[in-house]
């Protein structure tokens, strides 16, 4: 982009609807810390902070989208997003679903007595709540559990065999337009808790393509979407009976990211009742990412060898001042990595650029 024609008073006005000088737009060999400042709200596991990759989070002023099967944890990863963001900011949970549990969020983390809940009757008071809300820089997340939910007020005028088609997708539409310049503009995260719906179009097997529910806005405005899949046979303590299940396997799947590599995917283990286990997790990321120093089966840290992921778990969780030090260290070789990868994509880029110049 080109301001050298500007004067400076328009260069003031533009800098000022833009938020930063126009100036600098497109500088893209000057790396600096400002340009490559992380404004997102971790999700509270390394793993999936490392596969969405330079934002390393949730990003703020953009929107994103938690979806997935029933069961697969969008409600609990969405509340370990909540814990982290209120290390810094204030949230807001819209709750179409009436389902907020207060115990099991402040087991994850979530200080409750902070959190503004709202338990809208229609959609539009949510949306009307939510405009209100992104006016002012108080609030930095505000969660909508689930979009699903989200019902028109038309809804309860009609009976109950009617139906409006596409009424709940024209809403949705409609509250994208209004809310992305407010959530650009003050730099709040959103995060949408959505379900995966059945269509008419069937794939090869014959059974019906599922997708989110919400219409095409929530695709297109959607910076960050993550698909949540829970493997079929949940895990037991004994490996048999089912009725006995403890947990389950969840895959975290980036199928959209705006600004870091789609399609990467993080294993998680769902503990019912309890959350993601985020040991497990950082575990497996910072053995991956190198922080953890292996010898054959043997974790060394501390000083200490330890033999076997199952005991070494149990070892950070009865030493939380070491499970807190890995922790940030493995977050701090993740931001690493992400740097590097965009510093390396940028320079390609680059690259490209300068072999297909004009002379």
């Amino acid at each position: 982009m080109t301001t050298a024609n500007l004067s400076d008073k328009a260069l003031e006005k533009f800098a000022a609807i833009s938020k930063r000088d126009p100036r600098s737009i497109g500088d893209a060999h000057n790396m600096s810390a400002r340009s490559l400042e992380r404004r997102a709200f971790s999700t509270g596991l390394a793993g999936v902070d490392r596969v969405i990759g330079d934002w390393g989070g949730v990003p703020r002023g953009r929107f994103s989208q938690f979806y997935g099967e029933s069961a697969s944890g969008k409600s609990t990863l969405a509340y370990h997003v909540i814990a982290e963001a209120q290390k810094t900011t204030r949230a807001v949970l819209i709750d179409y679903e009436y389902t907020f549990e207060e115990e099991y969020a402040r087991a994850l983390g979530v200080d409750t007595d902070a959190l503004t809940l709202i338990q809208p009757l229609t959609a539009e008071e949510g949306v009307e709540a939510m405009q209100d809300l992104a006016q002012v820089t108080d609030w930095g997340l505000i969660v909508v559990d689930s979009v699903g939910a989200m019902n028109p007020a038309k809804l309860y005028e009609y009976e109950v065999n009617k139906s409006l088609p596409a009424a709940r997708a024209r809403l949705i539409k409609d509250m994208f337009m209004r809310l992305n310049p407010l959530i650009a503009r003050n730099e709040i995260a959103w995060l949408g808790i959505n379900h995966l719906a059945s269509t008419l179009k069937l794939d090869g097997g014959g059974n019906p393509i599922m997708i989110p529910s919400g219409g095409q806005a929530m695709k297109y405005y959607c910076t960050l979407n993550v698909k949540l899949f829970k493997s079929a046979r949940p895990n037991t303590e004994d490996g048999t009976k089912d009725s006995d299940a403890v947990s389950s396997n969840v895959t975290a799947t980036i199928e959209k990211n705006k600004l870091g590599r789609s399609y990467r995917k993080a294993e998680l283990e769902l503990e019912f009742m309890k959350g993601f286990d985020r040991v497990k997790d950082l575990i497996a990321t910072a053995k991956d990412l190198g922080v953890i120093e292996m010898t054959g089966s043997n974790f060394n840290i501390d000083g200490k060898k330890i033999n076997g992921k199952e005991k070494f778990s149990d070892f950070l969780w009865s030493h939380p001042a070491i499970t807190r030090k890995l922790y940030a260290d493995t977050i701090l070789a993740v931001r690493a990595e992400a740097l590097a990868e965009r510093k390396a994509a940028i320079a390609s880029r680059m690259t490209v650029n300068e072999l297909f110049a004009a002379d």
